[in-house]
């Protein structure tokens, strides 16, 4: 036979459980209390014979996603405008199971707000109720009265504290059960390009400005906004290390914050957060693009841009100063890089970043990146022989998968898509990787040939 010892101490309406499992404590009155312990923190509801019990501890069922695990694949562990877009259209079909297992966490219903809201009201009552007995009770207390007042607000003081501290447990507790652990394992030379990806990213954002391009405009009014044939409309944005809501990780995260929206590049996808969900993005479904634009910049020129030419404020023809306006002043044109970020699911952002160089390696890094995960992708099974590899991906009716679009898709779509996908296959693109790789990309662009060709007679061209 076992025993066991179980005290209680009560205090109004807190009560310490002192037991063999260890010391616990609750607030509440009879029908609803809140107790947290060495089991976990619960919630009590009911009289009468009906009750309600909810943990709220931060427990997981023990299941695993039925993907299977492989080197470069995320691992879950269960311990622990683009404004206007709507984010639900990023989620590629390959990625719904997890982004679907992320956000039912993030949704979890939470009680710490509710907890603390009650125990600030409980504690004010509690207040007026004991400063009204001990003031009706001054007579009788005489020269007590001073004593048992100021007993009396730092009993109060001390529930009210306790309460707030079971409250912040609570929050502690729920945002663990919030929480999803992504583990990841990369092999050697995965690992280098994603370090390379995560310097790109540490030089990017040690440009002096970096704006996210929110509008063009046409104008025909040139000769009052400096010759300029459009008008822009830009915000400043923040790039580098950044811990993405709801999801621990070893990896080192770099992403971009974009107002109310963020994006996490993680070694198997980019996350999109926005309105407390998820969605995500496959690097192989990711269309980047690096340029230099002209821009006329009437704030100040910051310090790691190239000026390469004035103009007037208000301008000519022939580019020389309007004499009708006397407040005309000189304004200089910039060389800014510009970054294209877009997606065949809806992603589509418009960087500007004031240092050339740094937004060049950042794109380069990106695509070096995107070729290399692709290439993972399409890699015949060690043991296959190069004359199966071509067998087995042979474009029939699974052209439309090669070119990564979907069968209803225009053929404005497809054609955007295969020349992206040449682009990175370029011999020329491919000419500083190792000759494995070269050999990948070859076979890689006479699939993507065949599949585009296949499509093209489909579509009458």
């Amino acid at each position: 036979m076992s025993f066991y010892i179980r005290k209680s101490v009560k205090f109004g309406p807190i009560r310490f459980n002192i037991s063999k499992s260890g010391i616990g404590v609750s607030a509440g009155v009879t029908g609803a209390r809140i107790a947290t312990g060495p089991r976990g923190t619960y919630i009590h509801l009911g009289r009468n014979g009906i009750y309600y019990r909810q943990k709220i501890d931060g427990s997981i069922s023990n299941n695993e996603p039925a993907t299977p695990k492989t080197s470069n694949q995320s691992l879950y562990d269960n311990s622990a405008k683009i404004d206007n877009l709507n984010i639900d259209n990023l989620i590629e079909s390959d990625n719904k199971d997890t982004i679907n297992q992320i956000n039912s966490r993030i949704q979890q219903t939470t009680f710490a707000w509710l907890i603390g809201i009650l125990i600030t009201l409980f504690a004010g009552v509690l207040f007026l109720i004991a400063t009204s007995v001990v003031n009706n009770a001054s007579s009788f207390l005489g020269s007590a009265y001073p004593v048992f007042s100021l007993l009396s607000f730092i009993a109060v003081i001390g529930i009210w504290a306790t309460g707030i501290w079971v409250a912040w447990v609570t929050h502690q507790q729920e945002n663990l059960a919030r929480t999803t652990t992504l583990k990841y394992k990369l092999e050697e030379d995965s690992k280098a390009k994603f370090i390379t990806v995560q310097n790109s990213f540490d030089l990017l954002s040690k440009s002096a400005s970096i704006w996210r391009l929110t509008s063009r405009m046409a104008t025909d009014d040139w000769k009052r906004n400096a010759g300029a044939t459009s008008l822009i409309k830009r915000k400043r944005i923040r790039v580098g290390y950044m811990r993405p809501p709801f999801i621990h990780t070893r990896i080192k995260v770099y992403g971009l914050q974009l107002d109310s929206i963020q994006l996490f590049f993680l070694p198997d996808l980019i996350l999109v957060f926005q309105s407390g969900k998820y969605s995500a993005i496959n690097y192989t479904s990711l269309i980047v693009r690096f340029s230099t634009t002209r821009y006329i910049e009437e704030e100040s020129v910051p310090s790691d841009s190239q000026i390469i030419d004035y103009t007037w404020r208000y301008v000519r023809k022939d580019g020389g100063p309007d004499r009708r306006f006397s407040n005309n002043r000189q304004i200089p044109i910039t060389n800014y890089g510009y970054i294209e970020l877009t997606s065949q699911t809806g992603l589509e952002l418009h960087l500007q970043v004031s240092n050339l160089s740094y937004a060049q390696q950042f794109t380069n890094a990106i695509l070096d990146y995107m070729r290399h995960t692709e290439m993972l992708k399409t890699a015949p099974p060690q043991g296959h022989k190069e004359q199966d590899y071509k067998k087995e991906y042979e474009p029939n009716e699974n052209a439309y998968a090669v070119l990564n679009v979907p069968k209803d898709a225009s053929w404005e779509d497809i054609s955007t898509s295969y020349k992206k996908l040449a682009q990175m296959y370029h011999p020329d693109k491919v000419a500083g990787l190792a000759h494995d790789y070269q050999e990948l990309a070859e076979m890689k662009m006479k699939l993507i040939n065949a599949a585009y060709e296949q499509i093209k007679r489909n579509f009458g061209k």
